[in-house]
């Protein structure tokens, strides 16, 4: 029988094996996708002073773990692999199947949390993803990972991974694909299609959520935000920041878009954020690209509210490195989901390979550059103009938009009260605009409302940017209180 000293010294030499193992940080697992051409960074805990060495693709580096954690940089490598990753401590840990590419994070609110599966359900667009869906499989460099989603009061240590992903990163398949972000998937199939090389996915993203929420207390405070006391930035975004990527792709913003204020005030709220996760990550001016509000008329407000959102969106383009993707032609009338995924994702691939890869092409629709008043008209210029300009027909689900003239501008005196106008394109990148109704225009609007006619592209397909040329602030708009829903 063994004696009672002899057990305790066996457990406390079980406890003291046990808590000197390494352990790498839960974003480093098989089948992960690792940042090409920078150096990456790899980290996790261990008891102090516990020699830890990793290594990879031939090269290997080493430190001593302090303070509970430890942090190794490899040198930069190219697109390639499989490759294994190990890390050697009192333990050791084979990471397999990694690969080297390009990593994204998709991040934002409903419209890039709605997830591929919920597309293949029916409606006009299930085809399209159903096909994505089906043939998810012949894509094995895509890889995701797809965190939990809510809001801690403390910044994490990890990043918690949903249980359909047992805590992984994941392979393209038909199985792990409907559980990503449709926006997401589709923007890193067309990358992938276009680059050939691996691109990770990092799936991070809230429905309902406020910008403010995926901010950091810094970043808030520069802001002149409040600080919530839980925040999405803590779960989600922190335990990531030391993680290598080429860039995020962003969608949101219905959450701030509630009031006049709230609409105006995401023009400086937005932009700080951008430059704090570019300054926490610590990689300089890295590509962020955004989708500029969809088409809606789900509440009167947003008559109002929205085009003041666009507005304070595309205030960021003055930012390095920052891209739009527009989808005032693909939303619809009451539902704030557009199944229109797909064209989104195909946009953002435009921006992608412009300010990221730095491709000579044409990826953003028209842009308003300047106007000038001449008697009776007043003459608008445009940027991105690509090949030219052009009015184009188009259907948002049930709504048409009639193609035969220029529709979407209206011209004001006095920068308040708005008139439809005529509007005719000169040139290359000029549009007349006018109304009798109007003798002496002094200020000119497009796309000026939640959910517009307005059919103003560049030859490319691309369409034009909602703009005004006055800066009046609207007077506060109340929504209606909602009813109560009735108990069956």
């Amino acid at each position: 029988m063994r004696c009672a000293r002899c057990s305790l010294m066996i457990l406390i030499a079980a406890v003291t094996c046990t808590s000197a193992e390494v352990k790498p940080n839960a974003i480093f697992t098989n089948h992960m996708v690792l940042q090409r051409d920078l150096p990456v960074k790899v980290w996790g805990t261990a008891d102090d002073g516990a020699k830890i060495q990793v290594a990879i693709n031939g090269q290997s580096a080493e430190t001593t773990a302090a303070g509970g954690t430890w942090l190794v940089t490899l040198k930069p490598m190219p697109a390639g692999g499989p490759h294994e990753l190990t890390i050697k401590g009192g333990n050791e840990i084979k990471l397999t199947d990694v690969l080297v590419g390009d990593v994204w994070v998709c991040g934002g609110q409903s419209n890039m949390d709605w997830d591929l599966g919920k597309l293949v359900k029916g409606g006009d667009t299930a085809e399209q993803y159903s096909k994505i869906v089906k043939e998810a499989g012949n894509f094995p460099q895509i890889r995701m990972i797809v965190a939990e989603k809510a809001p801690i009061a403390e910044k994490a240590t990890d990043l918690k991974i949903i249980k359909g992903y047992n805590g992984s990163w994941q392979v393209s398949s038909p199985t792990t694909a409907p559980l990503c972000s449709a926006v997401g998937y589709v923007f890193g199939l067309r990358l992938h299609q276009h680059l050939k090389v691996p691109i990770g996915l990092i799936d991070s993203n809230k429905g309902g959520s406020p910008v403010e929420t995926w901010m950091s207390e810094e970043a808030l405070k520069a802001a002149d935000c409040p600080v919530a006391p839980k925040r999405y930035y803590n779960g989600n975004i922190y335990p990531i920041l030391n993680f290598g990527i080429k860039g995020a792709i962003w969608y949101q913003g219905e959450s701030n878009a509630k009031s006049v204020a709230s609409s105006m005030k995401y023009g400086k709220t937005f932009s700080t954020m951008i430059q704090s996760w570019r300054k926490e990550w610590g990689q300089k001016d890295f590509p962020f690209l955004y989708v500029q509000l969809a088409a809606w008329e789900g509440r009167p407000t947003v008559n109002v509210t929205w085009p003041l959102l666009r507005e304070s969106q595309d205030k960021a383009l003055a930012l390095p490195n920052v891209g739009a993707a527009l989808c005032i032609d693909k939303g619809c009338r009451k539902n704030i989901h557009p199944p229109y995924k797909i064209s989104v994702s195909e946009r953002l691939v435009l921006a992608a390979r412009k300010h990221a890869y730095g491709e000579d092409l044409v990826y953003s629709g028209p842009r308003y550059k300047s106007h000038k008043v001449d008697g009776a008209k007043i003459v608008v210029t445009f940027d991105h103009a690509g090949g030219g300009l052009k009015h184009m027909g188009f259907t948002m689900e049930t709504t048409n938009i009639p193609g035969d003239k220029l529709v979407g501008f209206e011209v004001s005196a006095d920068g308040a009260k708005y008139i439809a106008a005529e509007a005719k394109i000169q040139g290359k990148d000029q549009v007349i605009v006018s109304s009798p109704e109007v003798p002496a225009p002094k200020h000119v609007r497009y796309a000026w409302t939640g959910f517009p006619s307005a059919n103003l592209f560049n030859l490319e397909g691309l369409p034009a940017h909602p703009f005004r040329t006055d800066e009046t602030v609207p007077e506060e708009v109340q929504q209606k209180p909602r009813r109560p829903k009735k108990r069956k």
